[in-house]
């Protein structure tokens, strides 16, 4: 019997689809009624939100823990600050969540994959400098792209709130994965 694992780089990647798409569509309908500036900041926290929450789930952290880092991104997306402050923001916040709230890993080892896939991402949307709708939600999706490679990197356990894993089960499961490798 296979057992089935979620892991960290398939829900990246699929929310990486899903957020550009959904990017592409907030943007299209909301065009019209927000300023350009507003509705970028609002584009790329509610993305950032949707990832936390994905983040969330793959951990055994609650919710509440989001409620202060996203609310401080919220209230800056009402502020002045300028579209590259924010987005700056964004990224830090969205690495504090990841590395320091619902995934903790060493702190060095966190620092540097942070800086490396948040960092790394960042520079791909920037040299491709989107300036369209479309060039948005393809930044979207190459950005996460990028964040999925975390996932291979950073060692990442999926633990299903209130489930309880057994270190014998696991290694067992480890050890079948890898033989399982070895026969095909």
């Amino acid at each position: 019997m296979k057992h089935m694992q979620t892991s960290l780089t398939d829900v990246t990647m699929g929310f990486a689809a899903l957020a550009a798409l959904g990017v592409v569509g907030a943007n299209w309908i909301l065009a019209p009624l927000l300023p350009p500036a507003m509705l970028f900041k609002l584009s790329v926290w509610s993305v950032v939100a949707g990832y936390a929450l994905v983040l969330r789930n793959m951990s055994s952290h609650r919710a509440p823990a989001l409620f202060f880092p996203l609310g401080m991104l919220l209230a800056a997306a009402g502020g002045t600050c300028s579209a590259t402050t924010f987005l700056l923001l964004a990224l830090l916040i969205l690495s504090w969540i990841r590395s320091g709230l619902l995934l903790p890993q060493r702190r060095a080892a966190g620092v540097l994959a942070e800086a490396l896939f948040c960092g790394g991402g960042a520079g791909i949307v920037y040299l491709m400098a989107p300036t369209s709708l479309l060039g948005a939600g393809l930044g979207v999706w190459l950005f996460f792209l990028v964040q999925a490679f975390y996932g291979l990197v950073v060692p990442v356990e999926y633990m299903p709130e209130g489930s309880t894993c057994d270190p014998f089960d696991s290694a067992r499961h480890k050890a079948e994965t890898i033989l399982e490798a070895w026969d095909q």
